[in-house]
């Protein structure tokens, strides 16, 4: 798919006909359907936008796999959430026709895997890994980081559930980021501010910053590790929890974080000579730069090149290869980046 096309004011204009066409039976729905409609409509239309541009369908179908556990509850129906994507399927093909003159085929069959997806009782219900939380711990952990708590929750450690796990790579990956990652649904939702958002990250800092001090530490390799945020990528806690594992792991680290130019990573590069680069993207938008500094390393550096690394967001929910990125690979999780460095 061209991303080029505004894609998500496409999505987005599509719901709001939908809602429009269908007033009446959305006026019929009492409070607690009408917030879980529009709390889902935000989800399906941010997944559709995602599954369209990055032309990765199971973003979208882990997205439905959730949903359709979700109506068990039977809060609003399958047959409503049927209609409703393929209105929305329909207008999001009407519009791009329309805007290029082009038949858009992938789109239609979009459309027809999301239907059978939702109504098939068998189909996985989502491709993350499991964590070792439930989603009322997350919720607890969440409201604690939301509030400001920045002293790590020992007792969450005397269940079953997590007792022996309590390395950094433990809390990091199965507690503090699937957290995380709640938190950022309920910032999307606007049912928390900007503020509270960033509270919550200088929380889980904190936490972890204490769990590191806690850690064992291997002796210094001697290998060097570069780290740093893609240009536009604001979110710094993944990255950081990468360079403390590293630290852990006995590499020297440098982490340039968010809002370093793709000069200054290459000046750095020249400077440092590290053994290894990792950069990290949030957005599908950023991966076109992810790509171009990937190029200018293998270009610049031929001769004794770093081996390079890619992970984030965008990167963790697609199934983007390493190779798409011009990488060596693609690290997805904490344990993922062990197996690189092992």
């Amino acid at each position: 798919m061209n991303t080029f096309l505004p894609i998500q004011e496409i999505v987005h204009s599509a719901w709001t006909q939908h809602v429009t066409a269908h007033e009446k039976v959305v006026l019929e729905l009492d409070c607690a359907q009408k917030e879980f409609l529009l709390d889902e409509m935000r989800r399906l239309t941010k997944s559709i936008s995602a599954a369209i541009e990055c032309g990765d369908h199971q973003i979208l179908l882990d997205y439905l796999g959730w949903l359709r556990r979700t109506l068990e509850q039977e809060v609003v129906s399958v047959e409503i959430w049927s209609q409703i994507i393929e209105t929305i399927f329909e207008q999001i093909s009407h519009s791009l026709e329309a805007l290029t003159g082009d038949v858009f085929h992938e789109i239609h069959g979009l459309k027809n895997i999301a239907l059978d997806h939702l109504s098939h009782k068998f189909s996985p219900i989502t491709s993350f890994p499991e964590v070792a939380l439930e989603a009322t711990d997350i919720q607890n952990l969440a409201g604690s980081l939301i509030a400001g708590t920045q002293v790590f929750p020992y007792d969450m450690f005397t269940s079953a559930k997590v007792q022996g796990g309590s390395t950094y790579e433990h809390v990091a990956q199965s507690l503090i980021q699937p957290t995380m990652y709640y938190i950022g649904d309920l910032w999307e939702q606007g049912k928390i501010g900007t503020l509270q958002e960033q509270m919550a990250t200088i929380s889980a800092q904190a936490i972890l910053a204490q769990v590191k001090v806690l850690s064992p530490t291997l002796p210094r390799n001697k290998r060097k590790v570069l780290l740093s945020c893609v240009p536009g990528n604001q979110h710094e806690l993944g990255l950081k929890m990468i360079q403390d594992r590293l630290d852990l792991g006995g590499f020297e680290t440098r982490n340039l974080r968010a809002g370093a130019s793709i000069d200054s990573i290459l000046r750095h590069i020249d400077q440092d000579k590290p053994d290894m680069v990792g950069l990290s993207v949030c957005l599908s938008r950023q991966i076109p730069d992810l790509k171009r500094i990937m190029d200018m390393i293998r270009t610049e550096f031929s001769q004794n090149r770093p081996f390079l690394m890619a992970g984030g967001l965008v990167l963790n929910v697609t199934q983007t290869t390493a190779s798409e990125v011009h990488a060596d690979v693609k690290v997805r999780s904490l344990e993922g980046l062990r197996e690189v460095i092992s």
